[in-house]
C-alpha cells in the first residue's frame, strides 16, 4: 500500500493556519483586556468614590474582580497554574480598595495604627504583581533557556514571579520601617535573584526528574 509523503513543507503549510488562528486570538485578549485594565484605572482616579456608600465598595470590588478574572483566568487555563485567577483576582481587589479609600500612612510601621496599613499594601503588590508577572516570566524564560523542559515549566515562571512578589513586598516594609534606600533595595534584590539561582541548581523540571 502506498503511503503518501508528507514534506516538510506540506507539514508547515497544514499548521499555519492554527498559528495564524492563536496569535490572533492573543492579541485580542491582549487588546481587550488592555482596555480593561485602562478602564479600571481611569475609574479608579477619577470617579468620587464615596467611602460611606456600600454599593461604591460592592462596585469596586465586582469590577476589579471581572478585569481579574479576564486577565488571569486564559492564563491559568492555557499554563494550567491552578490559583492564579484566584490570587490575581484577590491582589486587585484589595490593591484597588487601597488606593481608593486607604489613606497614606504618614508614620512608620513600627506604629501600632499604621501596621495594618502597610501590610495591606504589602501583600496587595505581592499577589498583584506576582500574578501579574507570571505569563511574562513565562515567556522570558521560553527566549532565556536552553532546554525544553525548562522554557516550558509553569512552576518555574510562578516561583520567579513569586518571588518578584516577594521583592515588592520587602521594599513596602522597607519603606515603612524609613530604611528604604538604594543600597538595601539592592541588597533585597540580590538575596531573591541568589535565591532564585539556588532552586534553579537544585530544582529540576518535572520532566527531568
Amino acid at each position: 500500500m502506498h503511503t503518501p509523503r508528507t514534506t516538510p513543507s506540506r507539514t508547515r503549510a497544514a499548521a499555519a493556519p492554527e498559528g495564524g488562528i492563536a496569535r490572533g486570538q492573543v492579541l485580542l485578549w491582549v487588546s481587550l483586556v488592555g482596555f480593561a485594565w485602562l478602564g479600571l484605572f481611569a475609574l479608579v482616579v477619577i470617579y468620587p468614590w464615596s467611602s460611606g456608600d456600600r454599593t461604591h465598595h460592592w462596585a469596586l470590588a465586582l469590577i476589579s474582580a471581572t478585569v481579574g478574572l479576564a486577565t488571569f483566568g486564559p492564563i491559568e487555563s492555557v499554563l494550567r497554574t491552578n490559583g492564579i485567577t484566584v490570587r490575581g483576582m484577590f491582589g486587585l481587589v484589595v490593591l484597588t480598595h487601597v488606593i481608593v479609600y486607604v489613606p497614606v500612612p504618614s508614620r512608620s510601621i513600627l506604629s501600632l495604627a499604621d501596621i495594618p496599613v502597610y501590610l495591606i499594601v504589602a501583600f496587595a503588590l505581592f499577589y498583584t504583581v506576582g500574578s501579574l508577572a507570571m505569563p511574562v516570566m513565562y515567556a522570558i524564560g521560553k527566549r532565556v533557556f536552553a532546554r525544553r523542559s525548562r522554557r516550558h515549566d509553569a512552576r518555574r515562571a510562578w516561583r520567579q514571579a513569586t518571588e518578584l512578589g516577594a521583592f515588592l513586598f520587602g521594599c513596602v516594609i522597607l519603606t515603612g520601617l524609613r530604611a528604604f534606600t538604594p543600597m538595601l533595595a539592592g541588597l533585597w534584590l540580590l538575596m531573591v535573584v541568589f535565591a532564585e539561582y539556588i532552586f534553579l541548581s537544585y530544582i529540576e523540571p518535572p520532566a527531568e526528574r
